[in-house]
């Protein structure tokens, strides 16, 4: 985030200097207050995921091959079939 924010920084005085006029800019960083993009994604991912291992705990194959085979399932398996478009395990993270 650091190094995003001042390779943003150096680029914006190139960017400025076309206006032909005198342009200063002043940037604070705050505490964040608001739930962002990103937090707003990793949550609703989050949300999904809770979801999709309940589905499963609740299916009636996956509850009868527990009884009847001590089968186990494995939560972090579990991949929502509802993922973003774009979305994979890797990027996610």
């Amino acid at each position: 985030m650091a190094q995003a924010l001042s390779d943003y920084l150096h680029r914006q005085p190139r960017a400025l200097s076309n206006l032909e006029a005198p342009v200063v800019v002043s940037i604070q960083l705050a505490p964040v207050s608001a739930e962002t993009p990103q937090l707003h994604r990793l949550r609703m991912r989050a949300e999904r995921q809770a979801a999709a291992v309940q589905a499963m705990r609740e299916d009636p194959l996956v509850k009868a091959l527990e009884e009847r085979f001590g089968a186990t399932l494995l939560e972090e398996t579990v991949i929502p079939i509802d993922n973003m478009p774009g979305e994979s395990e890797a990027n996610s993270k």
